[in-house]
């Protein structure tokens, strides 16, 4: 009994190591994803990637020099599909976001009034992004 317990936290292990990467890839060559349901059997999901539309979010966060002409709306949308949190702005927030992305935190300020983030904003995110683990090779992008 201790044995089957041990393999599956062994297992657990192993797949949020995987799930936090995300760099598993199967078939289709976009990455997958392995977790464990309710019984302790590892799922298989595939065709999990990020869409052509958040590749070039992350290759536009990427570039070098930096670019000046990232939409905010598309940031936020690449964000949630990586499975970020971005709890509702309190009342007295203002312009600032909270976004939390596999175990790391940040604060943006929501451009205004118009939509593209500037440049140290984009390097901020970017920042960011390499130290949740995410870049355009680990998510399988091709710039």
């Amino acid at each position: 009994m201790h044995q089957l317990v041990d393999e599956r936290r062994r297992h657990l292990l192993v797949t949020t190591v995987r799930q936090r990467f995300s760099v598993l890839p199967l078939g289709s060559g976009r990455p997958a994803i392995e977790t464990i349901d309710a019984g302790g059997r590892i799922c298989h999901h595939e065709n999990v990637g990020l869409s052509n539309r958040h590749c070039r979010t992350l290759c536009a966060i990427f570039e070098e020099p930096t670019r000046a002409d990232v939409i905010w709306s598309d940031f936020v949308a690449l964000c949630l599909a990586l499975g970020a949190e971005m709890p509702k702005p309190g009342r007295t927030s203002g312009s600032r976001q909270r976004i939390k992305l596999r175990g790391r935190k940040a604060v943006f300020h929501r451009p205004h009034p118009g939509p593209t983030m500037k440049k140290g904003s984009v390097e901020s995110a970017r920042v960011f992004l390499i130290n949740a683990g995410v870049t355009p090779e680990t998510e399988g992008c091709r710039c």
